[in-house]
């Protein structure tokens, strides 16, 4: 459920960086995530996919502790101190989880745009912008049903240029046991994954099966070992997290037909993501997700403490059987 996104806000961190060195200082302090907003209701059938909307969505009940097959669309922002130096940062990102046969099938690719510090002009003090960078993200996976083996493949861009392609295969001996990945790309490494390691889509799984049997008000704390092969340490993060119910009234989603989606039931879960290499108490960055009884994520908010990434759900379609295999073919 986490490790889907952070391809993106890895790539964005090392680009941020780039322009700190270069022109200015950190941004300070972050400003809270705005709430999703409700709004009117309208319901119609996707054109192309068949994807269920609003009604059948809402009447896709029942405890599966396994995401629906589905398509989400999410506006990406750049979240700082309204005293930072940066300008402005916002993308957009796509992610398709689809089980197809034994295997499930996730592709998810982003863009932002960063603006870099601003600065006042020689000419008449006006405030301008110091570089501007759009960094963009393919990352694909295969993991079979029984979470064991896993490929995955990764593109890293900036500014049209290929900055980075990744390419590995991972694979856990047994449920519980250790692991061993393979990277072809960018160079031939070999790495090992501790003794309870999972991969994406089992990790969703058993958060979907902890918060399906979460008492209403009640807290939970979770702790897994992770790895999608996205991580710019090419190893596996630890996380921390702890997972709560959300009201599902407060987080009605308008996607981009006005067709509004409102889930059943909600969790939020708050996550610190460490290095397996660090041993001290502070994370690397913190995870905010909010996510559906069907595994759909409708926010995340990704802190590195001087900022924030934010993604709100804006268009979710969600596959049958037969329109996951068109939408399948169609990437083809």
């Amino acid at each position: 459920l986490v490790f889907f996104c952070l391809s993106l806000f890895c790539l964005f961190a090392s680009s941020l960086s780039s322009l700190v060195a270069e022109n200015a200082a950190p941004p300070s302090s972050a400003l809270p995530a705005q709430e999703i907003s409700q709004s009117a209701e309208k319901s119609e059938t996707d054109p192309v996919t068949g994807a269920k909307t609003k009604a059948e969505v809402d009447s896709s009940s029942g405890a599966k502790t396994e995401p629906v097959s589905h398509h989400a669309t999410y506006a990406i922002e750049f979240v700082c101190d309204a005293d930072s130096e940066f300008a402005h940062a916002n993308g957009t990102m796509t992610m398709e989880i689809v089980r197809f046969d034994e295997h499930w099938i996730t592709k998810q690719t982003s863009s932002l745009t960063i603006d870099g510090p601003l600065s006042k002009t020689s000419h008449n003090d006006s405030p301008g912008i110091e570089g501007r960078e759009t960094t963009s993200t393919i990352l694909t996976s295969y993991e079979d049903h029984q979470g064991l083996n896993y490929h995955f493949t990764a593109q890293a861009m900036r500014d049209g240029d290929i900055e980075e392609t990744i390419d590995g295969r991972a694979r856990i001996l047994s449920d519980g046991g250790a692991g061993t990945v393979v990277y072809s790309q960018p160079e031939t490494i070999t790495i090992h994954l501790p003794e309870g390691a999972i991969f994406p889509i089992k990790h969703l799984k058993e958060l979907l099966e902890k918060a399906h049997k979460l008492p209403p008000k009640s807290v939970k704390v979770l702790r897994f070992n992770v790895f999608d092969g996205s991580s710019d340490v090419r190893d596996a993060v630890r996380i921390e997290a702890v997972l709560m119910p959300v009201d599902p009234k407060k987080k009605a989603v308008e996607v981009s037909d006005k067709a509004i989606v409102t889930p059943k039931k909600l969790w939020r879960a708050e996550m610190a993501v460490y290095n397996i290499s660090n041993k001290s108490s502070d994370p690397d960055y913190k995870i905010i997700q909010i996510f559906s009884e069907q595994g759909i994520i409708f926010e995340m908010i990704v802190d590195y403490g001087d900022y924030k990434m934010v993604s709100k759900l804006t268009d979710l379609r969600i596959f049958t059987e037969d329109t996951a295999k068109k939408a399948l073919r169609m990437q083809a």
